[in-house]
């Protein structure tokens, strides 16, 4: 079953000797066949065995990730690999979609299809869609750069560009499903753009040509913004959600994050003009969005003017995009916290769904605050739950979920069979763990600046230890990590690779002074410039480095 689409069975002549299933009838994901026989009789079954054709570029090793990370949390070290292995099952062969074609009809199905270029491509799941979709890409391209920068994460961008549209339009998903009426999705498509050339491709001449579409994208979009000075929806079409419409929260900070990024890669191909464009409607639109849309008395951002609903993903989005005036987001997160039960968190702007890919965003959000605590306690709370409910599969992860805890999701009808165990959206702990809680990251599109700053290891619930690593294409490894080796003093150890250079962030402990540090056992002078947050260690190099912090 697929969605109330009975997709039938395979049918196979009783013979002796060997069979193997064709190319197109092959399943994505699957974790049983069942066999049966159509009249009374017997049959003898020798020998059963599959093989995995997901990510061919990795040929017989399936192991062989780029990226890791290692705790002294099994949850969180669980739950990452989890994360990187839904990537790596939904890494598919690109001529291995699913032909649309055949499966609404109910005629059966047929993954021979291209759904993207190159030899493989990063689709939205193993079985179901396996189409490229620019939204969820939002978090599972990142969760496939940290896991394996892999080429799919260049060549699904470019499947996404191919399908513009003359007037600028970008797609809600590609071929094979092929259909359009998305305005978040066809913002988003901006987001992979700017995350593909600063992750996986900084190829100068690529940008240069990606760049033509991007901008055409924004002038198709921004008439749209109004009197209001904010964006008005005219296609709806969403994560599952019911329509979104009028000023949306969401769509108005994914524009926003659109139009940033906007300005940072026009500079890169030296277009000023569209850099003070694109920079100044940014600056008019974060004012109009926090005027328009804002309640004070519930703390939280409306769904639009005309909603009553302060929802999971605007509010989520607007402290992971920087929307929110900064007086704002601490009171936006705490307020986040009500819609939690013990599954997870409902999204209001939903019909009783909670939704890892938003929550993912939930879980940046909160950390974005400074509230790491909140983080940790969503991620258990939520991430657990779904490990362990009755139908996890525990390997890879879910769609999403109804607010009882329920396999079941209302933009399906509320049909478990449709719901995808295997979902790249919802794989945010693995940037989460990557990118803050050890808090590494590369800081330029040419991978020669880093930073390593852990974020809320004195937080509650946090861990005693993390570490983790990744590869670049052009400076490959890096690696680091933190330990609390007593009460008051923490490691931090970093392997940087060759001709780069960063930045330490030592954590700034609440109610506790740093008394020393050590760089490479020399003491260095506590007079370091300070984030809020951290003290920073500035112009680190290549090598093995390692910093103690003495609390007082």
């Amino acid at each position: 079953m697929d969605f109330f689409i009975d997709d039938k069975v395979i049918e196979v002549p009783v013979s002796e000797g060997k069979y193997v299933c064709p190319f197109a009838q092959q399943r994505g994901g699957f974790r049983y066949m069942t066999i049966s026989t159509r009249s009374h009789g017997e049959v003898a079954l020798k020998k059963v065995y599959t093989t995995m054709n997901n990510m061919p570029s990795l040929k017989e090793n399936l192991r062989d990730y780029s990226g890791y990370f290692h705790s002294n949390d099994d949850l969180c070290n669980t739950i990452w690999y989890a994360g990187a292995y839904t990537i790596q099952l939904s890494i598919i062969p690109a001529n291995s979609g699913r032909r649309n074609d055949i499966v609404m009809p109910s005629t059966g199905w047929s993954n021979d299809v291209r759904c993207g270029y190159g030899s493989e491509v990063l689709v939205d799941g193993a079985k179901r869609d396996r189409s490229v979709w620019s939204g969820d890409r939002s978090i599972s391209q990142l969760s496939e750069f940290i896991a394996f920068n892999s080429e799919c994460g260049k060549t699904g961008t470019d499947w996404i560009l191919n399908h513009q549209l003359e007037n600028g339009k970008f797609p809600y998903a590609c071929d094979p499903i092929y259909i359009y009426g998305s305005d978040t999705y066809h913002i988003w498509t901006m987001v992979s753009i700017y995350n593909t050339f600063f992750l996986n491709n900084n190829s100068q001449e690529w940008l240069e040509n990606a760049w033509e579409k991007y901008k055409k994208g924004i002038s198709y979009i921004w008439p749209q913004v109004d009197h209001t000075g904010t964006l008005k929806i005219k296609q709806g079409l969403d994560w599952g959600r019911p329509p979104i419409e009028d000023h949306s929260m969401s769509a108005n900070c994914i524009l926003y994050r659109a139009l940033v990024n906007g300005v940072e890669l026009a500079e890169l191909v030296h277009d000023t003009a569209t850099s003070k464009l694109y920079s100044e409607r940014a600056t008019s639109l974060k004012k109009s969005i926090n005027e328009t849309l804002w309640d004070e008395e519930a703390g939280l951002f409306f769904d639009n003017e005309k909603s009553s609903v302060h929802p999971q993903d605007g509010n989520s989005l607007a402290l992971v995009h920087d929307v929110a005036y900064e007086d704002r987001k601490d009171r936006i997160s705490k307020e986040l916290t009500k819609n939690w039960n013990e599954y997870g968190a409902v999204a209001p702007e939903s019909e009783g769904m909670i939704s890892p890919f938003i929550s993912s965003f939930e879980l940046l959000a909160h950390t974005s605050t400074g509230n790491v605590d909140r983080s940790f306690e969503l991620f258990r709370k939520m991430w657990g739950y779904m490990w362990n409910a009755d139908y996890g599969v525990r390997s890879s992860l879910i769609e999403g979920y109804f607010k009882d805890g329920s396999c079941k999701y209302p933009f399906t009808f509320y049909d478990p069979a449709y719901i995808s165990h295997c979902h790249p959206w919802a794989t945010g702990p693995t940037i989460w763990l990557t990118f803050d809680v050890v808090g590494l990251k590369f800081t330029d599109h040419r991978h020669k600046l880093w930073t390593f700053s852990p974020k809320g290891v004195y937080a509650e619930g946090s861990l005693d230890f993390a570490m983790t690593g990744f590869r670049s294409h052009e400076s490959g490894f890096i690696s680091a990590g933190w330990k609390k080796v007593t009460e008051k003093i923490l490691l931090m150890a970093i392997k940087v690779p060759e001709k780069t250079q960063g930045s330490i962030g030592v954590p700034i402990r609440e109610g506790s002074e740093i008394c020393k540090v050590e760089v490479d056992d020399e003491k260095i002078s506590k007079d370091l410039d300070s984030t809020g947050s951290h003290l920073l260690i500035p112009r680190i190099g290549s090598g093995n480095h390692a910093v103690l912090v003495y609390y007082s």
